[in-house]
């Protein structure tokens, strides 16, 4: 349980300033749930994969053997994935909540999880500038899911896609347990 007092916290702030999954609620103002230094990914993770490391080795080798699914309806599942904005997400996860999850229909909840999304995605980019790991098609040649203007400019890792993806979804696991 302690793993996800975070989680709770965030979850418990939001809920304490209106309802979480109640259709018609106005979302209420939450600058952040997090001081701006809470979390440390620096100090935490390990440090990004380098030349030579078994884990930079197998991130090239995933690149590439997954550039043969360009134009297939897995790839298209991947570009879907790409959208950070909160109504895409909540499509992308309704079918795992049970419900229709829309920006109207739960504002509440879409403040909560924007706002812990802009929470993690602080110390997630600061880790970034720390490690400065290339992208993968900045090393290898191929096609990527979205426009490389888009990430050109930054860096790979820790990946802000999966920061978002794990915040929300811990977030919507504790909010419904049942279908976690």
């Amino acid at each position: 349980m302690k793993r996800h007092r975070p989680a709770l916290a965030a979850i418990l702030a939001c809920l304490a300033l209106g309802p979480g999954l109640r259709a018609g609620a106005e979302p209420l103002p939450s600058p952040s749930y997090l001081a701006q230094n809470a979390i440390d990914l620096v100090a935490i993770l390990p440090p990004a994969p380098r030349t030579g490391d078994a884990r930079y080795e197998a991130d090239r080798a995933i690149f590439r053997a997954t550039r043969v699914l360009t134009g297939t309806p897995r790839w298209q599942w991947a570009k879907n994935d790409v959208s950070e904005a909160p109504a895409d997400m909540l499509r992308n996860y309704a079918c795992a909540a049970g419900i229709e999850l829309t920006p109207a229909l739960v504002p509440v909840t879409t403040r909560l999880l924007v706002t812990a999304a802009q929470d993690t995605a602080r110390p997630n980019n600061i880790a970034k500038r720390h490690f400065q790991r290339l992208r993968p098609f900045l090393i290898d040649q191929g096609p990527i899911c979205q426009p490389a203007p888009e990430v050109t400019n930054s860096f790979d890792y820790p990946s802000g896609h999966t920061t978002l993806g794990w915040t929300w979804a811990m977030l919507l696991a504790e909010l419904l347990p049942d279908r976690a």
